[in-house]
C-alpha cells in the first residue's frame, strides 16, 4: 500500500471474480445509474437521493463509504472485525482503496528493534504469508463493498429493508 497506481495495474487488479470484476469496472467508468440518471425517468425520481439520508446522491463514494446507511457501517465494521490484526491495522478506507483493491499489497512485516525476541523470516514462507494476507484484504474490501452496492440497489429499487441482523445472518 502507498504506491500510485496506472489505469492498466488496477484494470489488471479487478480482474478476480467476475461479479467483482463488474462491479469495480463500471465503477471505474462511471457506468452506475446513481443521482441525475434517475431525474428523467417517471415513477424513479426517488432513485435519484438517498434512501437513508435523502440527499441527492453525487458519487458512487457516497452510497459505499459517507452515508450514514446502517448496512454501510454494519458491512465495514464486520469486515473490520474479520481482519487479523497481527498482520497490521484495518486500512482507512477510500473510494480509490475499493477500486484499486485489487492491486492491494502488504508489506513485508519487519521485526521490532525494541523486541530481541522477534527475529526477522526473510525465507519464502514470510512472503507466501504476506501474498495470502494481501489477498484476504482484497476480498474483504471488494466483497464489502460489493454487498453495500446490492444491498443499497435492492433498498432503493425494490424498496426492501434491511436491518443489521439480516446483514449480519
Amino acid at each position: 500500500m502507498g504506491d500510485l497506481e496506472h489505469d492498466s495495474t488496477i484494470w489488471t487488479g479487478c480482474r478476480s471474480k467476475k461479479t467483482i470484476h463488474q462491479f469495480i469496472f463500471k465503477a471505474l467508468h462511471g457506468t452506475y445509474r446513481i443521482s441525475k440518471y434517475w431525474l428523467n425517468i417517471p415513477n424513479y425520481k426517488h432513485c435519484a437521493k438517498c434512501a437513508t439520508c435523502h440527499t441527492e446522491i453525487k458519487s458512487l463514494e457516497h452510497i459505499l463509504l459517507e452515508c450514514p446507511n446502517n448496512a454501510q457501517k454494519t458491512i465495514w465494521k464486520l469486515a473490520q472485525d474479520l481482519w487479523p490484526t497481527k498482520f497490521g491495522t484495518w486500512p482507512r478506507i477510500k473510494l480509490g482503496t475499493i477500486l484499486g483493491c485489487g492491486n492491494l499489497h502488504l508489506r513485508k512485516h519487519t521485526p521490532d528493534k525494541q523486541n530481541p525476541n522477534e527475529r526477522g523470516n526473510d525465507n519464502n514462507d514470510a512472503k507466501d504469508k504476506t501474498k495470502g494476507t494481501a489477498r484476504l484484504l482484497r476480498i474483504l474490501i471488494s466483497e464489502s463493498a460489493y454487498l453495500i452496492w446490492v444491498i443499497r440497489c435492492d433498498s432503493t429499487i425494490n424498496e426492501k429493508t434491511y436491518t443489521t441482523n439480516n446483514i449480519i445472518k
